[in-house]
């Protein structure tokens, strides 16, 4: 072993010591400092180093003396090793490597990987159709059962994680149709639930990581005065990017891109002789950035502001019973973007608990808006009076909903949080009445 190493050793243990804050104490050992021995214990973190003698002055004379016979004897009972055979290091001790749990609360990185997730608020529809023969009848269209147009904030935070994941939404009042919108009184809604299973997992020493998820939703089928609508259950494959930018003390930025391929379900429909299709092809690219920050071990806040942009159109095509098939044209949606801001106190924490080992409140602000012109297709088939327009009849949309959580942490590693999201504007472009979020989190 090279005289480099006891020195290279003894500073390495003070480094460790210093970053946990560990009082290192060494039990029946003593720090004896004399004019000819020293001995260092250090073998709390590493090995007992034995001490080497001191020569005493040298002597004018050339040679030098030999050490002294009384130094003192290394700490701990330890014995002088026989001539010529090299002292044995003892066997490093494990009964002060800290729990994990309390560097939760000391290091920095730790600290912010126990932040909870954002819980989210979103529900996005394909827009309306509205039919008119002698009456005028409207329905919301659920191209993918619901489940597409992904926002980042959805059970997520500025930060790679290694994980798998559930979630169930269920909207309340999310699609309404109007058997005669001349009439008051004669609309009707149905609500939505979406389960989504998901894993992310991270790469590149965790500065980065992928996301994939797919949701699924209970099949759409209602009839709003001869209009016939029924959407699947399948939603888009999902994949999101994400890129570690900077890690601090107290906090963390992250960025990356979200991708939302039409793997989901078409949305069919009838109107009298008519059938047509809404055909899930558009892809949505959604770059974003995010910001994560914990001051303390009780306070934190994160963010993400994300666009939303639709690469391609969906096709409409119809069939009839009496005239050839054809397409009434390809529907654009519109960019949309979203803001969302979270902030949340941690009410109790424990690592040492068996099960329960922290719970914490969560309050979320979400905010989408339209940035581009809606897209309506209209057409007719042939020479019948049915006529049809396809796309956001509402034209400028802006949402603004409220969620309010718990958020429980399990056996260290697996989170549970429910919560509910409220719409803070009473008017027709709000995309449902109320919404229950539950999803559950396991680590490794």
């Amino acid at each position: 072993m090279s005289a480099a190493f006891w020195p290279a050793a003894i500073l390495l243990s003070l480094i460790v010591v210093a970053a946990f804050s560990l009082p290192i104490a060494a039990q029946d050992a003593e720090i004896s400092i004399e004019p000819v021995a020293t001995s260092v214990v250090v073998e709390d973190i590493f090995v007992a180093q034995p001490p080497k003698p001191k020569a005493k002055p040298a002597a004018p004379a050339p040679a030098k003396k030999a050490p002294a016979a009384d130094a003192k004897k290394p700490p701990r009972g330890a014995s002088e090793p026989p001539a010529g055979i090299p002292p044995q290091p003892e066997p490093p001790r494990t009964d002060l490597v800290p729990d994990l749990g309390l560097l939760a609360f000391r290091t920095p990185s730790l600290r912010l990987a126990s932040v909870p997730n954002m819980l989210g608020d979103f529900f996005n529809q394909a827009g309306q159709i509205q039919a008119t023969d002698n009456l005028t009848t409207a329905s919301d269209l659920a191209l993918a059962g619901g489940g597409y147009r992904l926002k980042v904030a959805e059970n997520n935070k500025a930060l790679p994680m290694n994980r798998c994941y559930f979630m169930y939404n269920h909207f309340h009042n999310a699609l309404e149709a109007d058997t005669n919108i001349a009439a008051p009184g004669s609309e009707f809604s149905s609500h939505v639930d979406r389960y989504t299973i998901g894993l992310e997992r991270t790469f590149r020493d965790d500065l980065w990581s992928v996301d994939l998820r797919i949701p699924f939703a209970a099949s759409q089928q209602f009839n709003s005065g001869g209009l016939a609508i029924e959407g699947g259950s399948v939603g888009n494959l999902q994949v999101t990017l994400k890129r570690l930018l900077a890690l601090g003390d107290y906090g963390a930025v992250a960025a990356g891109l979200a991708i939302d391929a039409p793997t989901g379900s078409d949305v069919t429909g009838q109107f009298t002789t008519t059938s047509f299709t809404m055909h899930n092809q558009a892809v949505h690219l959604a770059p974003y950035i995010g910001f994560l920050r914990a001051a303390d071990d009780r306070l934190f806040c994160q963010g993400f502001l994300q666009l939303d942009v639709p690469m391609n159109g969906n096709q409409v095509d119809y069939t009839d019973t009496v005239f050839p098939p054809g397409t009434f044209g390809t529907f654009t949606e519109q960019t949309l973007l979203y803001a969302d801001i979270s902030a949340g106190y941690w009410l109790c924490r424990n690592p040492y608990a068996n099960v329960i080992t922290g719970l914490a409140s969560i309050l979320e602000f979400h905010y989408t808006t339209t940035l581009s012109d809606a897209d309506v297709v209209a057409g007719s088939v042939a020479t019948l009076p049915q006529t049809y327009q396809f796309g956001n009849l509402l034209g400028h949309v802006d949402v603004t909903n409220v969620t309010v959580g718990l958020h429980s942490e399990w056996f260290g590693n697996t989170t549970l949080r429910v919560a509910g999201v409220f719409p803070l504007h009473n008017n027709i472009e709000r995309p449902f009445d109320a919404e229950v979020v539950v999803s559950l989190n396991l680590y490794h």
